[in-house]
């Protein structure tokens, strides 16, 4: 659970238990500038909203005044909560945000590459799903059953001979993420629009986010980007040439492709 998604009780428990003694969140003044209000993060969490996140029922009363248990608008939101905690436990104690697996890649020293959504030449796992796939209909037989699929498909993973003699190796996982890895740098590169001011760098050293993020919906519009326009015959010629292509860099005569590459060892 995150804190946008707990209680009020829960978030100033949380604080309590990472060590926070005060939360600071942003307001405007009576004459509309912004400034800051300070609420305590009591050491004794009060006994109706110890029994409220236990055992739940009915939100207890307006806590003690000036502290994080203080109804609105004179003590913090639900959200302005939300958002306070979320805000002391990144500069305080990120570790308590992480997920399990963020937390062992941390511990080993592991670098997580967060990839866009609904782009799947740029997600790794896409690729290799889409090589084992290609391989294992290539393997078809009449009268395939589902049983004998699943089993083509593993091989499509992991290698192995097919009924046909044919020797798959193992997928070269390491290729599928270098793949995707240069098709995002290639995406990252080919955004005029913030190369000098906003987006750029490689998606593991990625400058300018802050600056691409806050711009407006228009920059969504593509029409700024170096991608060539093809003329009826090269898109003819590019349909035959992806005919006798495969997803994930193997062909579909079952001859691995050199975009990938195999490699025993992965």
């Amino acid at each position: 659970m995150t804190p946008a998604a707990a209680t009020k009780g829960l978030n100033a428990h949380v604080l309590r238990k990472a060590g926070c003694t005060k939360i600071s969140v942003p307001r405007t003044d009576a004459t509309g500038n912004p400034t800051f209000v300070d609420f305590e993060v009591p050491v004794a969490e009060p006994a109706d909203y110890k029994t409220h996140r236990e055992e739940g029922g009915k939100a207890p009363a307006a806590g003690p005044a000036g502290t994080v248990y203080q109804r609105g608008p004179h003590g913090p939101s639900m959200d302005e909560l939300a958002n306070a905690t979320t805000a002391w436990l990144k500069a305080n104690r990120p570790d308590v945000l992480y997920s399990k697996v963020e937390a062992e890649f941390d511990r080993r020293g592991f670098l997580i590459v967060w990839t866009p959504p609904y782009c799947p030449k740029f997600q790794p796992i896409e690729l290799l799903w889409g090589a084992a796939k290609q391989r294992a209909s290539g393997m078809y037989e009449p009268g395939r059953n589902l049983a004998q699929t699943r089993l083509d498909l593993r091989m499509g993973f992991y290698g192995g001979t097919d009924a046909h003699g044919h020797v798959w190796p193992l997928v070269n996982i390491a290729g599928c993420y270098d793949k995707a890895e240069g098709e995002m740098n290639k995406w990252i590169a080919a955004d005029k629009r913030h190369v000098a001011d906003g987006l750029h760098g490689t998606i593991t050293d990625l400058k300018g986010a802050g600056a691409w993020t806050s711009t407006p919906a228009n920059c969504l519009n593509i029409t700024d980007m170096e991608v060539p326009v093809k003329s009826p015959a090269e898109v003819v010629a590019l349909t035959n040439e992806y005919e006798d292509e495969e997803i994930g860099g193997f062909s579909s005569s079952g001859e691995d492709s050199d975009e990938f590459g195999t490699d025993d060892n992965v």
